[in-house]
């Protein structure tokens, strides 16, 4: 009598799948990563890494975009480090392009302070809503950066975007130039008795001021004009070549000599059309 056939083993159980098998290619190892962690990791990420970061998926993208983050950039990168002309800590940058959804995220004072940079005063003046501000300033024009707008989800974002874009930009505008102050010194070779820096102002009207002829009679006839290539005429001188400077304010030179664009000059005699210092 032949044996039975002893009987087959049961096959082994296969083993639990890896964590990214069993997700599939939709898992990720930073998943597990809470959000308030993966944003102190992108606030130690420069400008352009910070970008870079936010292309990785949507939930980086929102992440990335977090106002606290460019806030605190602009703080630092903009204000701090570079000491850009004409920007100050925690104030938006009123050049910037801000969409209807991003005007509806700024408060009063902001809407403001925009509506004034953008000599928008008088159409602004009867507006009392808060919606009726943000309409102003998302339906206003105001001269591009550049051949295209940046259309950026958050106000710090879209802020600290195009003021660094304004850098490069070298053609002036009158918004650069008028009220202004500004400081004028005679190249080494001329020959100039007197304080080494005038004080002068230039005024939306085309006329222009400066302590060197601080009689009113004689600062009438004083004039200025935007000439081909946007050069500056200031009244019988030779045209004025615009350049930028490094912390992104403007210089204006020729044979004679330099003006240089300040914010605030302590101690300057302003001239009489002046009803408040500085910008």
């Amino acid at each position: 009598m032949e044996p039975e056939p002893e009987p087959e083993p049961e096959p082994a159980p296969a083993p639990e799948p890896a964590p990214l098998e069993a997700a599939g290619a939709s898992w990720r190892p930073f998943d597990c990563v809470d959000e308030e962690v993966l944003l102190k990791i992108f606030a130690r990420l420069a400008p352009k890494s910070l970008v870079r970061a936010g292309l990785v998926c949507r939930e980086w993208h929102a992440q990335s975009c977090d106002d606290e983050l460019w806030a605190a950039l602009h703080n630092t990168v903009l204000v701090d480090r570079s000491k850009m002309h004409r920007l100050r800590k925690d104030t938006l940058f009123a050049r910037a392009h801000y969409s209807p959804d991003v005007c509806a995220t700024l408060g009063v004072r902001e809407l403001k302070a925009i509506i004034a940079q953008r000599r928008l005063q008088a159409r602004a003046a009867p507006l009392r809503e808060k919606a009726e501000l943000a309409a102003l300033v998302a339906q206003s024009s105001y001269p591009p950066l550049s051949a295209r707008h940046y259309v950026l989800p958050t106000k710090w974002k879209a802020s600290f975007a195009h003021a660094w874009a304004d850098t490069r930009r070298v053609l002036m505008s009158v918004d650069d130039l008028v009220e202004i102050d500004w400081t004028f010194e005679f190249h080494e070779h001329r020959q100039w008795q007197g304080d080494a820096e005038i004080h002068s102002r230039f005024y939306a009207d085309n006329t222009y001021w400066s302590d060197f002829r601080p009689n009113p009679q004689e600062q009438g006839h004083l004039t200025w004009r935007f000439v081909a290539g946007g050069r500056l005429q200031v009244h019988h001188f030779p045209p004025f070549d615009t350049m930028r400077t490094k912390t992104g304010g403007w210089r204006l030179n020729n044979h004679i000599g330099v003006f240089t664009c300040h914010d605030r000059i302590e101690g300057c005699k302003h001239g009489p059309k002046d009803t408040a210092v500085g910008s």
